[in-house]
């Protein structure tokens, strides 16, 4: 029961997250480029097949809790960034913070394992930043 209240609590905490920040991305975002600054608007962002909740069952069946996490009671959330790329790959993968104990390597490489239907932009697919945080 207890792992159940857990994963609930991790889908919605994930949900929340990733749907405040693909709306931050289909906003018009400004960037500089020598001294000018230009919009970058994405017809469709990237997104994992099945939505939120599919990625974070994946990441439920597919995490390996770290030994000496688990050893030393170790919870919370490692944000993860990185790139969708037009293949559908992720690259550029990054932790972004670190809760210790082999956490920020484990939700790296879960993140690396993900597919993504890309972003797509004036009808082809585009490389698209991401960000997603991983629930220990």
């Amino acid at each position: 029961m207890m792992k159940q209240l857990t994963l609930f609590a991790c889908l919605i905490t994930g949900m929340l997250f990733l749907t405040v920040n693909a709306q931050a991305q289909v906003a018009e975002k400004e960037h500089q480029t020598t001294g000018k600054n230009f919009k970058v608007v994405t017809e469709r962002n990237a997104e994992y097949p099945g939505g939120n909740e599919a990625m974070y069952m994946f990441f439920y069946k597919n995490m390996e809790f770290p030994k000496a996490a688990r050893e030393n009671n170790i919870t919370g959330k490692v944000n993860v960034s990185f790139q969708v790329e037009p293949d559908s790959s992720t690259s550029n993968v990054s932790a972004m913070n670190d809760l210790g104990h082999g956490t920020a390597e484990e939700a790296v490489r879960l993140v690396k394992l993900l597919k993504f239907a890309p972003a797509i932009q004036n009808g082809k697919a585009i490389r698209q930043n991401m960000m997603v945080t991983v629930i220990f």
